[in-house]
């Protein structure tokens, strides 16, 4: 089941970060769906790539925003951060060794997209109040 942004709860209140957020967000239901379709190599794999490279830049720009604004779950994010890049490491060996198949698109349904979820609006949404009081700060 596709996953669609929502403001009120997934909002950071910085607007470079809920903008890839929602490209986040939209790149995994997209690798969903393919695999979920079977298709082929050429499609799957390079979601996977630059899955991999986005999710790196994005949580390096997030973990700065986090510490200039003075978050109290910084810390707790890169924890977090490094859970979930280990985690696309290993679904992305498994899709190297198994191919795309529904059952992957389902594990990565239900650990990478429902990760990213429920990571937003518990953890990266923490950052609203600070970023809100503070105002825009240009992070970069």
């Amino acid at each position: 089941m596709p996953v669609d942004w929502n403001e009120s709860s997934m909002g950071t209140g910085v607007k470079s970060l809920d903008v890839q957020h929602k490209q986040l967000i939209h790149t995994l239901n997209m690798l969903v769906d393919k695999l979920r379709a079977g298709n082929e190599d050429e499609a799957v794999a390079p979601l996977l790539g630059s899955l991999e490279k986005y999710t790196a830049d994005h949580f390096a720009h997030e973990e700065k925003c986090m510490e200039a604004y003075g978050c109290a779950a910084a810390a707790r994010n890169k924890k977090e951060h490094a859970k979930f890049l280990s985690l696309l490491e290993s679904l992305k060996q498994q899709y190297q060794e198994t191919g795309p198949s529904r059952v992957l698109a389902l594990e990565i349904e239900a650990k990478l997209l429902a990760w990213l979820v429920f990571h937003i609006k518990g953890t990266d949404r923490q950052l609203y109040g600070y970023a809100t009081a503070m105002g825009e700060l240009d992070i970069k």
